[in-house]
């Protein structure tokens, strides 16, 4: 019996719709949809991989770096916020609860502009952009307050501005975080 939009015209089995579904209970697991499965080496190791366990390893590799700087983002961005010279250690009231508030909408925000990227771009492209817009976010800033911090001591109307970055920054990298969890 053949399946498929048209029946009398389809050259595509039940069997093989099952198959593309998962549902299929295919003996021989190197053939895939009636493809040979190519096994991938690994150069310098005597081991050989399939493309599926692969893909799986880069996943995992490239999660476990994400995580990693965000690990290493998230102590250097919260001492910021609270120090004295570039946060907002010295106010009175803390402005932790009130950074805290922009967190969710700012979520929401970052969700959207993914949701964009992966709309006109497809998921490779929509991870490479926001990756890449992630790290330009908190290298750019990293620098722009490296300049600024000398600047502290001799113009003081900055430390306003700096205040802001540290604050924005802070906002984005515990709303990208919520991203990514």
């Amino acid at each position: 019996r053949k399946v498929g939009i048209d029946p009398t015209e389809s050259n595509i089995h039940s069997a093989d719709v099952s198959d593309l579904r998962g549902g299929a209970n295919n003996n021989n697991k190197d053939i895939c949809n009636g493809v040979q499965a190519k096994e991938f080496s690994v150069p310098g190791v005597a081991l050989s991989i399939s493309p599926q366990a692969l893909a799986t390893l880069s996943m995992a590799t490239c999660m476990s770096l994400h995580y990693l700087g965000y690990s290493l983002a998230r102590p250097v961005t919260m001492t910021m916020f609270t120090s004295n010279r570039l946060g907002f250690g010295s106010s009175a009231v803390s402005a932790y609860p009130f950074a805290m508030t922009f967190i969710s909408p700012v979520s929401f925000l970052l969700l959207l502009f993914y949701g964009g990227c992966l709309n006109r771009s497809g998921p490779y492209l929509a991870l490479k952009q926001t990756t890449l817009s992630c790290a330009g976010v908190l290298g750019l800033s990293s620098l722009l307050l490296a300049r600024l911090d000398p600047l502290l001591d001799t113009h003081p109307h900055l430390s306003t501005l700096t205040k802001y970055i540290v604050g924005v920054l802070f906002v984005f990298r515990e709303s990208y975080v919520q991203l990514i969890t």
